[in-house]
């Protein structure tokens, strides 16, 4: 049986057309079973419908710029980082991909900002210009992480029988869902109150956001591990990679 295959988009280096991303993304696609696929930032649909046709899931990785305020009919606000008009529109072709072939979706920090968006949500556009200062979400220094506490609650479709409790995650953010999407529910919280996890309809496939970075931190953290390993089972049980096999 040949390994799920899983597309995630590239990032854009600030200032150049130079694509990019981290190697995290794929060593832990790997470790899983999956095979990435990098896909560039070209908002063509017919050029994307293909890739997705081909696919078994979707990963929406970080990125490090802005989702476009105008995507949820706000202006922009101080604190507002730059925006890639090629990486918000490459998303918007994948997210409606994967809702029409009912892909298995994992979104990761601004990812998962372009989800809820997606889904008619809105962000707060600077977490510190919006009063939220008593958790650290930003990285410290290049190479380094801030880290906080998570409340995990309820049961989490795609992760049945993972406990609720609370758990220590990596972070590198300064953006958040303000407005929740609609079809999202909530399932992880930091400490200051602000939306960290959300799942899809239970009833539909795999559709799992996070707010932190489980591509980094899967060899030691058990709830991204698990992500993982959840998502790579949603990819395998999807009927086209038998039809490839």
């Amino acid at each position: 049986m040949p390994h799920p295959r899983v597309l995630v988009p590239l990032r854009q280096n600030l200032g150049s057309d130079d694509l990019y991303l981290g190697r995290d993304y794929a060593a832990a696609l790997h470790a899983a079973g999956l095979d990435p696929v990098y896909v560039p930032l070209i908002p063509d649909p017919a050029y994307l419908n293909r890739l997705a046709g081909a696919a078994e899931g979707i990963l929406l990785s970080g990125s490090n710029s802005d989702v476009d305020p105008a995507w949820y009919g706000e202006a922009p606000a101080p604190g507002l980082g730059p925006v890639q008009p090629l990486r918000d529109a490459t998303d918007r072709i994948l997210l409606e991909a994967a809702r029409r072939e009912r892909l298995p979706l994992l979104a990761i920090c601004y990812g998962v900002q372009a989800l809820n968006v997606f889904c008619g949500g809105s962000l707060h556009q600077d977490l510190a210009g919006a009063g939220f200062t008593a958790v650290d979400h930003r990285r410290p220094a290049p190479g380094a992480w801030a880290h906080h506490p998570l409340r995990v609650a309820g049961t989490i479709p795609g992760l049945d029988g993972f406990p609720p409790g609370e758990y220590r995650v990596n972070s590198s953010h300064h953006q958040a869902i303000k407005r929740l999407g609609d079809g999202l529910t909530a399932f992880a919280w930091s400490p200051d109150g602000l939306v960290e996890g959300v799942h899809g309809d239970p009833a539909g496939p795999f559709l799992v956001g996070v707010q932190w970075h489980p591509e980094s931190c899967w060899r030691d953290d058990p709830l991204s591990a698990e992500l993982f390993r959840r998502f790579r089972d949603a990819c395998a049980n999807q009927p086209r990679l038998e039809a490839r096999g």
